[in-house]
């Protein structure tokens, strides 16, 4: 039996979260939610139904599960919009990619998408709505806090943490029994080998601080 997954955002992210779950036959799109084309009337978006803006998500009459596929700009939204419907009841699904590897001992919480390559590897865990872009690796014991995106080709050695709302660039690097805190980022390539703190981008080869703000973004 398939699970029909509703789509929330239909940008450049969910139509690609779209043609990853057409790979696995557990899954059938029940169609995108999203504000903007709602707004301007769209009925369809690559030949799948556009259901309703966000608000009408909790709803939950169109789909069996949803999932979120808000780019990394929203980190903050994306989160808090998981935990408001999640508290309306809302279910969630949980999307590993056919070709991505998770050791029977790794934990993968709902809502998390891994994209195709991904290794998740003994011990290790991904939190809520997190996001590993194509070919991420996540060494054994590391864990990944709750609305992450993770770049593709991000390389986490072992016992790795992270905070919630993390943005790790493209290609990053990140040296065993690391903590990277809430809502810190790392520049593509970066390689990271000491800890990084709560709302600071690193970047460079080693990682460097270059910009902090006092605020989630």
């Amino acid at each position: 039996m398939t699970t029909r997954i509703g789509i929330i955002g239909a940008g450049d992210l969910g139509r690609t979260v779209a043609a990853l779950l057409q790979d696995d036959e557990e899954f059938a799109i029940a169609g995108f939610y999203d504000d903007k084309e709602a707004s301007r009337g769209v009925k369809a978006v690559d030949g799948l139904p556009l259901l309703g803006p966000i608000s009408e998500v909790a709803l939950a009459v169109a789909f069996d599960e949803a999932l979120i596929a808000i780019g990394y700009r929203h980190l903050e939204f994306r989160l808090a919009l998981f935990e408001r419907l999640r508290t309306a009841a809302v279910p969630f699904a949980t999307f590993i990619h056919p070709s991505a590897f998770v050791h029977r001992t790794a934990r993968i919480a709902a809502g998390a998408i891994l994209f195709p390559r991904c290794v998740v590897d003994a011990g290790a865990s991904v939190g809520a709505t997190s996001l590993l872009n194509t070919g991420c690796v996540i060494a054994h014991d590391s864990h990944i806090g709750p609305g992450n995106f993770l770049g593709p080709g991000v390389l986490m050695a072992g016992l790795v943490r992270t905070g919630s709302r993390c943005f790790i660039g493209a290609g990053t690097v990140v040296k065993d029994n690391v903590c990277l805190e809430d809502d810190c980022s790392t520049g593509a390539g970066a390689v990271v080998v000491g800890n990084v703190a709560a709302r600071t981008l690193v970047a460079g080869v080693p990682a460097r601080a270059m910009k902090r703000w006092s605020s989630a973004v």
